[in-house]
């Protein structure tokens, strides 16, 4: 069973709602739901109870296991982050280099099969790629031409120089314009349109998630660190006063 068959044997709302969590998941790499950090508040308190039974060794090695953790929790979150905005705005019609444009398209198709304007999109491509490499070829001019030859073939190599230049940006204009209605064929997709949603929400607050992760690694840190209580509490306070600036 192809996806577009499989997509049609579910009912309207869960069907359109896997799917829009399988197109963030194809594209992005997981299904982005942003995280909620206060989840680690329990695991705070739990290491910050451990802090005065671990050595300094001890200490040392959970502080860089949290860097580590705080380092790569915000770099995917960047780049989940990065990557949604990139797929919004080929969604939404801006200008995108025609090798990332082609990227996207790819990536929906994977996911969603032939939808509309898909097959004429890689018609157009393919005509494209064959234009470009139907590329003439300058004839070198050989010794023993007169001038008047020499003049002829020359006119002879810009002309077709010429013609291919002109098949070549029919073509490629014929590829934007076949992008633009897929793209907005895959726009009008609820869908699509419920996947935009989803990595518009994400977008919105990767910067709050990322700081949100830098605080708890900063709280983490500072219970592993500080086994005196009352010295810990006063930092941890300084960390809340922050956050309201």
């Amino acid at each position: 069973m192809n996806k577009n068959t499989e997509n049609n044997t579910c009912n309207s709302n869960a069907g359109s709602n896997i799917t829009a969590l399988a197109i963030t998941k194809d594209l992005i790499g997981q299904v982005l739901v942003p995280a909620d950090f206060s989840a680690l508040d329990g695991l705070v308190q739990k290491l910050g109870a451990r802090s005065a039974s671990l050595t300094d060794g001890e200490k040392a090695s959970a502080m860089e296991v949290v860097s580590e953790w705080d380092k790569t929790v915000v770099a995917r979150i960047d780049a989940n982050a990065d990557m949604a905005k990139g797929i919004l705005s080929f969604l939404s019609g801006n200008n995108t280099p025609g090798s990332i444009m082609d990227r996207y398209i790819q990536m929906f198709h994977d996911t969603l099969g032939d939808t509309k304007g898909y097959v004429e999109y890689q018609a157009a491509l393919d005509e494209y790629y064959a234009v470009m490499a139907d590329a003439p070829i300058d004839q070198p001019a050989d010794p023993g031409m007169t001038v008047e030859e020499a003049d002829k073939l020359s006119l002879a190599n810009h002309a077709a120089t010429i013609a291919h230049n002109r098949r070549r940006d029919a073509a490629s204009f014929a590829v934007m314009k076949a992008a633009k209605t897929y793209v907005t064929a895959l726009r009008a997709m609820p869908e699509v349109k419920e996947a935009m949603e989803k990595l518009r929400a994400y977008s919105r607050k990767a910067s709050r998630m990322a700081a949100e992760c830098r605080d708890k690694a900063s709280r983490i840190k500072i219970n592993i660190a500080i086994s005196d209580t009352e010295t810990r509490d006063l930092l941890l306070d300084l960390l809340d006063f922050s956050k309201g600036l």
